[in-house]
Protein backbone atom coordinates (compact mmCIF):
# COMPACT_ATOMS: atom_id res chain seq x y z
CA UNK A 1 0.00 0.00 0.00
CA UNK A 2 1.10 3.77 0.06
CA UNK A 3 2.66 6.18 1.92
CA UNK A 4 3.04 9.63 1.39
CA UNK A 5 4.51 12.69 2.99
CA UNK A 6 3.44 16.26 2.78
CA UNK A 7 3.95 19.57 3.65
CA UNK A 8 1.04 22.26 3.78
CA UNK A 9 1.24 26.04 4.53
CA UNK A 10 -0.83 27.37 7.29
CA UNK A 11 -0.80 30.84 8.88
CA UNK A 12 2.07 31.67 11.71
CA UNK A 13 0.05 34.77 14.02
CA UNK A 14 2.18 36.73 15.85
CA UNK A 15 -0.33 38.23 18.43
CA UNK A 16 0.36 41.52 20.88
CA UNK A 17 -2.34 41.93 23.87
CA UNK A 18 -2.05 45.61 24.24
CA UNK A 19 -5.31 46.75 24.57
CA UNK A 20 -6.48 44.76 21.39
CA UNK A 21 -9.80 42.97 21.03
CA UNK A 22 -7.82 40.79 18.08
CA UNK A 23 -4.56 40.25 17.59
CA UNK A 24 -2.75 41.46 14.65
CA UNK A 25 -1.42 39.26 11.72
CA UNK A 26 2.35 40.07 10.77
CA UNK A 27 3.48 36.97 8.47
CA UNK A 28 2.77 33.76 7.04
CA UNK A 29 5.71 31.98 7.55
CA UNK A 30 4.59 28.40 9.06
CA UNK A 31 5.13 24.82 7.95
CA UNK A 32 3.22 22.01 8.98
CA UNK A 33 4.33 18.76 8.94
CA UNK A 34 1.58 16.08 7.63
CA UNK A 35 3.82 12.30 7.62
CA UNK A 36 1.97 9.46 6.43
CA UNK A 37 4.84 7.60 5.91
CA UNK A 38 5.84 7.40 9.86
CA UNK A 39 2.11 8.64 11.77
CA UNK A 40 -0.83 6.54 11.18
CA UNK A 41 -2.34 9.26 13.50
CA UNK A 42 -0.49 12.41 11.89
CA UNK A 43 -0.81 15.70 13.62
CA UNK A 44 -0.33 18.99 11.99
CA UNK A 45 1.17 21.84 14.16
CA UNK A 46 0.37 25.40 14.58
CA UNK A 47 2.95 27.57 16.03
CA UNK A 48 1.91 31.46 18.00
CA UNK A 49 3.84 33.77 19.78
CA UNK A 50 2.41 36.29 21.62
CA UNK A 51 3.13 39.10 23.88
CA UNK A 52 1.03 41.28 26.88
CA UNK A 53 1.48 44.44 27.79
CA UNK A 54 0.80 42.89 31.74
CA UNK A 55 1.29 39.25 33.25
CA UNK A 56 -1.39 37.07 33.64
CA UNK A 57 -2.36 33.54 32.13
CA UNK A 58 -3.15 32.48 28.88
CA UNK A 59 -5.12 29.47 28.33
CA UNK A 60 -6.31 28.36 24.54
CA UNK A 61 -9.39 25.82 23.88
CA UNK A 62 -9.85 24.03 20.79
CA UNK A 63 -13.13 24.83 19.93
CA UNK A 64 -14.72 21.41 18.65
CA UNK A 65 -13.28 19.35 21.66
CA UNK A 66 -13.15 21.96 24.26
CA UNK A 67 -10.36 20.65 25.24
CA UNK A 68 -7.36 22.76 26.76
CA UNK A 69 -4.01 22.45 24.72
CA UNK A 70 -1.99 25.20 26.35
CA UNK A 71 -1.83 26.97 29.39
CA UNK A 72 0.80 29.03 30.64
CA UNK A 73 1.73 31.85 32.85
CA UNK A 74 3.41 35.17 32.01
CA UNK A 75 3.55 38.09 29.68
CA UNK A 76 5.02 36.67 26.60
CA UNK A 77 4.10 33.25 25.16
CA UNK A 78 5.43 30.66 22.46
CA UNK A 79 3.54 28.02 21.85
CA UNK A 80 2.83 24.69 20.01
CA UNK A 81 -1.00 23.67 18.70
CA UNK A 82 -1.05 20.11 17.86
CA UNK A 83 -4.24 18.49 15.94
CA UNK A 84 -5.09 15.19 14.63
CA UNK A 85 -5.38 15.39 10.79
CA UNK A 86 -8.73 14.61 10.60
CA UNK A 87 -10.80 17.70 10.16
CA UNK A 88 -9.98 20.55 8.49
CA UNK A 89 -11.04 23.49 9.65
CA UNK A 90 -10.12 23.74 13.63
CA UNK A 91 -11.00 26.85 15.84
CA UNK A 92 -9.13 27.87 19.13
CA UNK A 93 -10.13 30.00 21.69
CA UNK A 94 -7.46 32.08 23.42
CA UNK A 95 -8.03 33.74 26.55
CA UNK A 96 -6.35 35.99 28.84
CA UNK A 97 -7.10 35.83 32.16
CA UNK A 98 -4.76 39.93 33.48
CA UNK A 99 -2.96 39.09 36.54
CA UNK A 100 -3.44 42.55 37.75
CA UNK A 101 -7.35 43.34 37.05
CA UNK A 102 -8.59 39.57 36.56
CA UNK A 103 -10.27 41.04 32.93
CA UNK A 104 -10.68 38.55 30.37
CA UNK A 105 -9.47 38.83 26.77
CA UNK A 106 -11.47 36.57 24.26
CA UNK A 107 -9.08 36.06 21.15
CA UNK A 108 -10.71 33.84 18.41
CA UNK A 109 -9.00 32.37 15.11
CA UNK A 110 -9.60 29.46 13.09
CA UNK A 111 -6.69 27.15 11.25
CA UNK A 112 -7.71 26.25 7.88
CA UNK A 113 -5.65 24.63 5.67
CA UNK A 114 -4.78 25.72 2.30
CA UNK A 115 -7.66 25.38 -0.23
CA UNK A 116 -7.78 22.94 -2.42
CA UNK A 117 -7.10 23.80 -6.18
CA UNK A 118 -10.56 24.33 -8.15
CA UNK A 119 -9.77 22.64 -10.50
CA UNK A 120 -9.43 18.89 -8.37
CA UNK A 121 -13.01 17.21 -8.26
CA UNK A 122 -15.80 18.35 -5.45
CA UNK A 123 -16.08 15.42 -3.71
CA UNK A 124 -19.48 14.88 -2.07
CA UNK A 125 -20.27 11.91 0.52
CA UNK A 126 -23.45 9.29 -0.43
CA UNK A 127 -23.06 6.78 2.28
CA UNK A 128 -20.60 8.05 5.05
CA UNK A 129 -18.02 5.90 6.79
CA UNK A 130 -17.75 4.92 10.39
CA UNK A 131 -14.31 4.42 10.08
CA UNK A 132 -11.50 7.60 9.26
CA UNK A 133 -10.26 6.94 5.09
CA UNK A 134 -7.59 8.24 3.38
CA UNK A 135 -8.00 7.38 0.09
CA UNK A 136 -5.61 8.34 -2.30
CA UNK A 137 -7.03 9.33 -6.12
CA UNK A 138 -4.91 9.17 -9.28
CA UNK A 139 -6.54 12.39 -11.14
CA UNK A 140 -5.16 13.50 -14.40
CA UNK A 141 -6.10 17.30 -15.71
CA UNK A 142 -7.09 17.92 -19.08
CA UNK A 143 -5.02 21.18 -19.98
CA UNK A 144 -4.27 21.87 -23.92
CA UNK A 145 -4.83 18.50 -25.35
CA UNK A 146 -3.22 16.73 -22.69
CA UNK A 147 -3.02 15.76 -19.23
CA UNK A 148 -1.26 16.81 -16.02
CA UNK A 149 -1.08 13.94 -13.57
CA UNK A 150 -2.03 15.67 -10.24
CA UNK A 151 -2.94 13.11 -7.57
CA UNK A 152 -4.78 13.88 -4.18
CA UNK A 153 -6.22 12.32 -1.49
CA UNK A 154 -9.43 12.72 0.35
CA UNK A 155 -11.07 11.64 3.70
CA UNK A 156 -14.09 10.04 4.79
CA UNK A 157 -15.68 13.03 5.15
CA UNK A 158 -14.99 14.19 1.66
CA UNK A 159 -12.22 16.70 2.50
CA UNK A 160 -9.32 16.68 0.14
CA UNK A 161 -6.36 16.44 2.51
CA UNK A 162 -3.54 17.26 0.23
CA UNK A 163 -2.46 17.36 -3.32
CA UNK A 164 0.36 17.54 -5.64
CA UNK A 165 0.53 19.99 -7.68
CA UNK A 166 4.28 19.43 -9.33
CA UNK A 167 5.69 20.51 -12.80
CA UNK A 168 7.53 17.17 -13.36
CA UNK A 169 4.20 15.33 -13.38
CA UNK A 170 2.93 16.98 -16.53
CA UNK A 171 1.55 14.10 -18.53
CA UNK A 172 -0.19 11.50 -18.18
CA UNK A 173 0.93 9.53 -15.08
CA UNK A 174 0.32 5.74 -13.68
CA UNK A 175 0.40 5.02 -10.57
CA UNK A 176 1.59 7.90 -8.08
CA UNK A 177 1.44 6.27 -4.65
CA UNK A 178 3.33 3.05 -5.21
CA UNK A 179 6.12 3.29 -2.64
CA UNK A 180 9.01 1.64 -3.31
CA UNK A 181 11.59 0.88 0.02
CA UNK A 182 14.76 3.03 0.71
CA UNK A 183 17.78 2.65 2.33
CA UNK A 184 18.07 4.50 5.80
CA UNK A 185 14.53 4.00 6.56
CA UNK A 186 13.48 6.66 3.70
CA UNK A 187 10.30 5.32 1.43
CA UNK A 188 9.60 7.07 -1.30
CA UNK A 189 6.71 6.70 -4.12
CA UNK A 190 6.90 6.54 -8.42
CA UNK A 191 5.31 7.29 -10.97
CA UNK A 192 6.46 7.26 -14.95
CA UNK A 193 5.35 9.22 -18.00
CA UNK A 194 6.42 8.65 -21.26
CA UNK A 195 9.81 7.08 -21.18
CA UNK A 196 11.32 7.59 -17.85
CA UNK A 197 10.71 6.24 -14.07
CA UNK A 198 10.58 9.16 -11.48
CA UNK A 199 11.59 8.11 -7.84
CA UNK A 200 9.84 11.28 -5.90
CA UNK A 201 10.97 11.99 -2.25
CA UNK A 202 8.77 12.58 0.63
CA UNK A 203 9.26 15.96 -0.10
CA UNK A 204 8.02 15.70 -3.68
CA UNK A 205 11.92 16.76 -4.77
CA UNK A 206 12.40 14.59 -7.90
CA UNK A 207 15.64 11.89 -6.02
CA UNK A 208 16.20 10.04 -9.42
CA UNK A 209 15.03 9.86 -13.09
CA UNK A 210 15.37 6.19 -14.98
CA UNK A 211 15.12 6.34 -18.14
CA UNK A 212 13.74 3.68 -19.98
CA UNK A 213 14.63 4.37 -23.74
CA UNK A 214 13.84 2.77 -26.36
CA UNK A 215 10.96 1.87 -24.64
CA UNK A 216 8.17 4.65 -23.14
CA UNK A 217 5.98 3.98 -20.61
CA UNK A 218 2.21 3.82 -20.08
CA UNK A 219 -0.61 2.80 -17.90
CA UNK A 220 0.96 1.18 -15.23
CA UNK A 221 3.93 -0.06 -12.86
CA UNK A 222 4.43 -2.49 -10.34
CA UNK A 223 6.95 -3.36 -7.13
CA UNK A 224 8.42 -6.69 -7.41
CA UNK A 225 8.88 -8.05 -4.18
CA UNK A 226 13.17 -7.68 -5.15
CA UNK A 227 12.69 -4.02 -5.64
CA UNK A 228 12.77 -4.11 -9.30
CA UNK A 229 10.15 -2.43 -11.10
CA UNK A 230 7.15 -3.89 -13.71
CA UNK A 231 6.56 -1.23 -16.26
CA UNK A 232 3.90 -1.54 -19.23
CA UNK A 233 5.62 -0.60 -21.94
CA UNK A 234 5.37 0.57 -25.47
CA UNK A 235 8.92 0.38 -28.65
CA UNK A 236 8.69 3.23 -30.60
CA UNK A 237 10.39 1.18 -33.43
CA UNK A 238 7.64 -1.41 -34.21
CA UNK A 239 4.51 -1.01 -35.83
CA UNK A 240 1.96 -1.33 -32.99
CA UNK A 241 1.28 0.03 -30.11
CA UNK A 242 1.10 -0.80 -25.73
CA UNK A 243 2.30 -4.51 -26.13
CA UNK A 244 5.46 -4.82 -24.26
CA UNK A 245 6.19 -5.01 -20.72
CA UNK A 246 9.68 -4.33 -19.11
CA UNK A 247 11.51 -5.22 -15.72
CA UNK A 248 13.86 -2.42 -14.46
CA UNK A 249 16.52 -2.20 -11.57
CA UNK A 250 15.95 0.86 -9.91
CA UNK A 251 19.83 0.80 -8.68
CA UNK A 252 21.14 0.61 -11.84
CA UNK A 253 18.58 1.77 -14.37
CA UNK A 254 19.14 -1.04 -16.55
CA UNK A 255 16.30 -3.04 -18.23
CA UNK A 256 16.36 -6.65 -16.45
CA UNK A 257 13.89 -8.02 -18.70
CA UNK A 258 11.42 -7.81 -21.63
CA UNK A 259 8.27 -9.89 -22.72
CA UNK A 260 7.14 -8.92 -26.02
CA UNK A 261 3.46 -9.74 -25.93
CA UNK A 262 3.44 -9.82 -29.58
CA UNK A 263 5.09 -13.55 -29.27
CA UNK A 264 2.46 -14.73 -26.62
CA UNK A 265 -0.71 -14.00 -28.11
CA UNK A 266 -0.27 -13.07 -31.91
CA UNK A 267 -2.11 -10.42 -33.56
CA UNK A 268 -5.00 -10.15 -35.58
CA UNK A 269 -8.11 -11.07 -33.70
CA UNK A 270 -10.27 -8.31 -34.19
CA UNK A 271 -13.45 -9.06 -32.30
CA UNK A 272 -12.86 -5.27 -29.86
CA UNK A 273 -10.95 -3.46 -31.90
CA UNK A 274 -9.90 -3.37 -35.43
CA UNK A 275 -6.80 -1.43 -34.90
CA UNK A 276 -3.99 -3.44 -36.19
CA UNK A 277 -1.67 -0.96 -34.30
CA UNK A 278 -3.81 -0.94 -30.89
CA UNK A 279 -4.46 -4.65 -31.32
CA UNK A 280 -3.62 -5.17 -27.71
CA UNK A 281 -3.71 -2.48 -25.32
CA UNK A 282 -2.34 -3.33 -22.09
CA UNK A 283 -3.92 -1.50 -19.09
CA UNK A 284 -2.50 -3.48 -16.12
CA UNK A 285 0.23 -5.62 -15.19
CA UNK A 286 -0.05 -8.04 -11.80
CA UNK A 287 2.88 -9.70 -10.27
CA UNK A 288 1.29 -13.03 -8.37
CA UNK A 289 4.17 -14.06 -6.04
CA UNK A 290 2.76 -18.08 -5.32
CA UNK A 291 2.34 -18.65 -8.71
CA UNK A 292 5.56 -16.57 -10.63
CA UNK A 293 3.21 -15.09 -13.29
CA UNK A 294 1.90 -12.13 -14.70
CA UNK A 295 -1.85 -11.21 -15.08
CA UNK A 296 -1.99 -9.11 -17.95
CA UNK A 297 -5.39 -6.75 -19.34
CA UNK A 298 -5.11 -6.38 -22.93
CA UNK A 299 -8.43 -4.14 -22.77
CA UNK A 300 -9.04 -4.97 -27.03
CA UNK A 301 -8.44 -9.34 -25.97
CA UNK A 302 -9.04 -9.89 -22.67
CA UNK A 303 -7.09 -10.92 -19.49
CA UNK A 304 -4.22 -13.11 -19.68
CA UNK A 305 -1.77 -14.82 -17.15
CA UNK A 306 1.95 -16.01 -18.46
CA UNK A 307 4.89 -17.25 -16.61
CA UNK A 308 7.31 -14.63 -15.71
CA UNK A 309 10.39 -16.69 -16.72
CA UNK A 310 9.99 -17.57 -20.35
CA UNK A 311 6.68 -15.31 -20.96
CA UNK A 312 4.58 -19.06 -21.74
CA UNK A 313 0.92 -18.46 -21.80
CA UNK A 314 -1.31 -19.77 -18.98
CA UNK A 315 -4.69 -18.62 -19.63
CA UNK A 316 -7.17 -16.46 -21.51
CA UNK A 317 -9.95 -15.15 -20.31
CA UNK A 318 -11.55 -13.41 -22.95
CA UNK A 319 -15.34 -14.53 -24.99
CA UNK A 320 -13.95 -17.20 -27.76
CA UNK A 321 -14.98 -15.65 -30.57
CA UNK A 322 -12.60 -14.92 -33.22
CA UNK A 323 -9.06 -17.02 -31.73
CA UNK A 324 -7.02 -18.88 -33.81
CA UNK A 325 -7.31 -22.85 -33.54
CA UNK A 326 -3.91 -22.70 -32.06
CA UNK A 327 -4.99 -20.52 -28.57
CA UNK A 328 -8.27 -23.10 -28.30
CA UNK A 329 -6.41 -24.62 -25.27
CA UNK A 330 -5.86 -21.91 -23.49
CA UNK A 331 -9.12 -20.17 -23.25
CA UNK A 332 -11.16 -20.98 -20.21
CA UNK A 333 -14.44 -22.38 -20.44
CA UNK A 334 -17.20 -21.27 -18.55
CA UNK A 335 -19.54 -22.97 -16.14
CA UNK A 336 -22.41 -22.06 -13.75
CA UNK A 337 -22.72 -22.90 -10.25
CA UNK A 338 -23.57 -26.71 -10.78
CA UNK A 339 -20.18 -27.02 -13.03
CA UNK A 340 -21.78 -27.67 -16.79
CA UNK A 341 -20.77 -25.78 -19.40
CA UNK A 342 -22.92 -22.24 -20.92
CA UNK A 343 -23.90 -22.40 -24.38
CA UNK A 344 -22.12 -21.73 -27.35
CA UNK A 345 -23.64 -17.88 -27.39
CA UNK A 346 -22.12 -17.40 -23.64
CA UNK A 347 -18.98 -18.68 -24.45
CA UNK A 348 -18.44 -16.82 -27.69
CA UNK A 349 -20.07 -13.37 -25.68
CA UNK A 350 -22.82 -13.03 -28.29
CA UNK A 351 -25.15 -13.10 -25.31
CA UNK A 352 -24.99 -12.39 -21.27
CA UNK A 353 -26.01 -15.53 -18.82
CA UNK A 354 -27.79 -14.15 -15.62
CA UNK A 355 -24.62 -15.85 -13.15
CA UNK A 356 -22.12 -15.21 -15.93
CA UNK A 357 -20.23 -12.80 -18.16
CA UNK A 358 -17.14 -11.88 -19.80
CA UNK A 359 -15.01 -9.01 -18.83
CA UNK A 360 -15.40 -6.35 -21.70
CA UNK A 361 -12.65 -3.35 -22.22
CA UNK A 362 -11.95 -4.12 -18.75
CA UNK A 363 -8.80 -2.50 -16.13
CA UNK A 364 -7.45 -3.51 -13.08
CA UNK A 365 -7.04 -7.15 -13.46
CA UNK A 366 -5.48 -9.11 -10.43
CA UNK A 367 -5.09 -12.09 -8.19
CA UNK A 368 -6.26 -12.20 -5.28
CA UNK A 369 -4.70 -14.56 -2.28
CA UNK A 370 -7.49 -17.49 -2.94
CA UNK A 371 -6.33 -17.30 -6.55
CA UNK A 372 -9.25 -15.74 -7.86
CA UNK A 373 -9.05 -13.14 -10.82
CA UNK A 374 -10.66 -9.69 -9.93
CA UNK A 375 -10.90 -7.14 -12.57
CA UNK A 376 -12.50 -3.75 -13.29
CA UNK A 377 -14.83 -4.59 -16.09
CA UNK A 378 -16.13 -1.82 -18.08
CA UNK A 379 -18.25 -3.31 -20.21
CA UNK A 380 -17.65 -1.04 -23.26
CA UNK A 381 -18.74 -3.46 -26.52
CA UNK A 382 -20.53 -5.62 -24.58
CA UNK A 383 -21.72 -8.87 -26.42
CA UNK A 384 -20.60 -6.77 -29.14
CA UNK A 385 -23.20 -4.18 -29.23
CA UNK A 386 -21.46 -0.52 -29.57
CA UNK A 387 -21.96 1.55 -26.44
CA UNK A 388 -22.07 0.35 -22.75
CA UNK A 389 -24.83 -0.62 -20.40
CA UNK A 390 -23.23 -1.03 -17.23
CA UNK A 391 -19.76 -1.16 -15.79
CA UNK A 392 -18.88 -3.79 -12.61
CA UNK A 393 -15.99 -5.16 -10.34
CA UNK A 394 -16.30 -9.23 -11.16
CA UNK A 395 -14.20 -11.89 -9.75
CA UNK A 396 -14.41 -15.23 -11.33
CA UNK A 397 -12.65 -18.69 -10.32
CA UNK A 398 -10.43 -20.39 -12.38
CA UNK A 399 -9.31 -23.76 -12.63
CA UNK A 400 -6.51 -24.22 -14.33
CA UNK A 401 -6.37 -27.86 -14.70
CA UNK A 402 -9.71 -28.04 -15.83
CA UNK A 403 -9.48 -25.21 -16.99
CA UNK A 404 -12.69 -23.40 -16.63
CA UNK A 405 -14.04 -20.62 -15.28
CA UNK A 406 -17.13 -19.55 -12.91
CA UNK A 407 -18.54 -16.34 -11.78
CA UNK A 408 -18.36 -15.63 -8.08
CA UNK A 409 -19.43 -12.12 -7.17
CA UNK A 410 -20.10 -9.06 -9.28
CA UNK A 411 -20.86 -5.66 -7.66
CA UNK A 412 -22.16 -2.80 -10.93
CA UNK A 413 -24.70 -4.60 -13.10
CA UNK A 414 -27.65 -3.80 -10.99
CA UNK A 415 -26.46 0.10 -10.96
CA UNK A 416 -26.45 0.03 -14.61
CA UNK A 417 -25.46 3.34 -16.67
CA UNK A 418 -25.18 5.76 -12.87
CA UNK A 419 -22.47 3.40 -12.50
CA UNK A 420 -20.64 2.86 -16.24
CA UNK A 421 -17.12 4.00 -17.13
CA UNK A 422 -16.10 3.10 -20.53
CA UNK A 423 -12.64 3.84 -20.44
CA UNK A 424 -11.03 4.05 -17.02
CA UNK A 425 -11.30 2.00 -13.80
CA UNK A 426 -9.98 0.14 -10.55
CA UNK A 427 -10.85 -2.54 -8.09
CA UNK A 428 -8.58 -3.87 -4.78
CA UNK A 429 -8.74 -5.98 -1.95
CA UNK A 430 -8.25 -4.31 1.30
CA UNK A 431 -7.09 -5.67 4.38
CA UNK A 432 -9.69 -6.23 6.26
CA UNK A 433 -11.39 -8.12 3.05
CA UNK A 434 -13.33 -5.58 1.57
CA UNK A 435 -13.63 -4.65 -1.85
CA UNK A 436 -12.80 -0.68 -3.39
CA UNK A 437 -14.04 -0.23 -6.42
CA UNK A 438 -13.60 2.72 -8.63
CA UNK A 439 -15.24 3.90 -11.74
CA UNK A 440 -13.45 6.28 -12.93
CA UNK A 441 -15.54 8.35 -15.92
CA UNK A 442 -19.14 8.10 -15.37
CA UNK A 443 -20.97 10.27 -18.00
CA UNK A 444 -24.18 11.19 -17.13
CA UNK A 445 -25.74 14.87 -16.40
CA UNK A 446 -22.29 16.22 -15.33
CA UNK A 447 -18.72 14.19 -16.00
CA UNK A 448 -17.65 11.95 -12.61
CA UNK A 449 -16.26 9.50 -11.38
CA UNK A 450 -17.55 7.01 -7.73
CA UNK A 451 -15.67 5.36 -5.29
CA UNK A 452 -17.47 2.43 -3.29
CA UNK A 453 -16.11 0.15 -0.78
CA UNK A 454 -18.24 -3.07 0.44
CA UNK A 455 -18.32 -6.12 2.08
CA UNK A 456 -18.39 -8.51 -0.37
CA UNK A 457 -19.71 -11.68 1.63
CA UNK A 458 -22.78 -9.25 2.30
CA UNK A 459 -23.27 -6.93 -0.34
CA UNK A 460 -23.21 -4.37 2.48
CA UNK A 461 -22.21 -0.87 0.77
CA UNK A 462 -19.68 0.74 3.67
CA UNK A 463 -18.78 3.97 2.03
CA UNK A 464 -19.76 5.93 -1.02
CA UNK A 465 -18.38 8.97 -2.44
CA UNK A 466 -19.04 10.25 -6.17
CA UNK A 467 -16.12 13.28 -7.22
CA UNK A 468 -17.44 15.90 -10.04
CA UNK A 469 -15.15 17.25 -12.27
CA UNK A 470 -14.68 20.31 -12.96
CA UNK A 471 -13.35 20.10 -16.49
CA UNK A 472 -11.87 23.87 -15.70
CA UNK A 473 -9.29 24.28 -18.14
CA UNK A 474 -11.30 22.27 -20.87
CA UNK A 475 -14.54 22.09 -22.95
CA UNK A 476 -15.85 18.62 -21.34
CA UNK A 477 -16.11 17.29 -24.24
CA UNK A 478 -15.81 13.30 -24.83
CA UNK A 479 -12.71 13.96 -26.87
CA UNK A 480 -9.44 12.67 -25.45
CA UNK A 481 -7.96 15.78 -23.65
CA UNK A 482 -10.73 17.47 -23.30
CA UNK A 483 -12.09 15.86 -20.26
CA UNK A 484 -10.65 15.37 -16.57
CA UNK A 485 -10.87 11.87 -15.48
CA UNK A 486 -8.89 9.74 -12.60
CA UNK A 487 -7.75 6.30 -13.24
CA UNK A 488 -7.04 4.70 -9.63
CA UNK A 489 -7.98 5.07 -5.99
CA UNK A 490 -6.35 3.33 -3.16
CA UNK A 491 -6.92 3.31 0.44
CA UNK A 492 -3.57 4.73 2.28
CA UNK A 493 -2.36 2.57 5.29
Amino acid sequence: MMRNNIYLLLLLFIFSCKEKENPDLINENLITSFDLFESSEAEQLYSFEMTCSEAGQLTVHNFTSDEIVFQENGNSFNGNLNFPVYGIDNQFNFEFISSINESAQQIDTTLTIKAAPSYLPQINIITPSTQNQKIAVSFNKAFNENYNGRPFVFDQSGNIRFHIDKTFLDGSTTKPFEIIPANEGKNNFITVKFNAVYIISKDYAVEKVIETAPFTLHHDAIILPDGTLLLAAQDPSLDTDQDQIIQVDTTSGSIVKHWDLRTVIEPGRTVISGSPNDWLHVNSIWYDESSHSITVSGRHQGVFNIDFEDGALNWIIASHAGWDAAYEDYLLTAIDEEGNAYENNVQNGQISAESFDWPWTQHAAMLNEAGNVLVFDNGFYRNYQYGNSYSRAVEYEIDTVDMTIKQKWQYGKERGLSFASDIVGDVDVLDNGDRLIFSGLIWEDVPKAELVIIDQSSGYVKFQAELIYSNQNVGGNFIWGDFDFASRAEILP
